[in-house]
């Protein structure tokens, strides 16, 4: 009998507890609830009257329709076509060129040098990631890929932008390091969209698992 109630007032203090968050979402920082996307959080009470939360994954599942050979190409090809875009950007700011000195030229570089750090960073994410993923797996690799091509894209197109219209306002004659310059911007935009369409023509099956979790329990979203 002892047993019985003593479960009993876990039992409602519970749901005490899930009803003060239910439908309200986990109250948590961005980085919380970025990387438990997809959980859905709710707390459990051992014997001792010791709350604890725990977590179940009842999310979208992202699997990449790809055969394992098909897999490491790509992540081959994805990092020559990333080690082939920093090395033009770097050659081309190395050059001895007025428009490397330039505030408004500068700029494009420096968008195009944050797209290539995001780039990496889901690369990285994408050869560590299981191949079955969260969509917070998802995001860090085929997201990050994608979001940072596009920055690095933005960035070389602006840099041949701004390099045209150094070699119109200073009217210098054209030399062969701004021809350079333009062309390697050109080639880099290429190389990142390029990036870009491959990584988003992969179809990711989605799946769920069906995991029964409290009627308290919240999404974290």
């Amino acid at each position: 009998m002892k047993k019985n109630i003593r479960e009993n007032e876990i039992q409602k203090k519970l749901n005490e507890l899930g009803k003060s968050r239910e439908g309200k979402g986990a109250f948590h920082s961005h980085a919380y609830h970025s990387h438990f996307e997809g959980y859905s959080e709710y707390k459990v009470m051992d014997e001792n009257g010791v709350v604890r939360i725990k977590r179940a994954y009842t999310g979208i599942w992202y699997t990449p329709e790809l055969t394992r050979k098909q897999r490491i190409i790509r992540k081959i090809v994805y990092g020559l076509i990333w080690a082939i875009s920093v090395f033009i950007l770097i050659f081309i700011a190395a050059q001895r060129s007025g428009a490397n000195s330039a505030l408004y030229c500068v700029a494009g570089q420096v968008i195009t040098i944050v797209g290539l750090v995001w780039t990496a960073l889901g690369l990285f994410s994408n050869l560590v990631v299981p191949l079955r993923r969260t969509v917070g797996d998802w995001r860090s690799s085929s997201g990050r890929i994608k979001a940072g091509a596009v920055i690095a894209s933005i960035g070389f197109i602006l840099s041949i932008i701004t390099n045209i219209i150094y070699v119109v306002i200073c009217g210098e004659p054209i030399a062969i390091v701004q021809i350079a310059g333009v062309v390697g911007y050109i080639l880099g935009a290429i190389a990142m969209i390029l990036l870009y369409r491959l990584e988003a023509n992969v179809f990711y099956r989605q799946d769920t698992d069906d995991i029964d979790t409290p009627k308290t329990a919240v999404i974290i979203q």
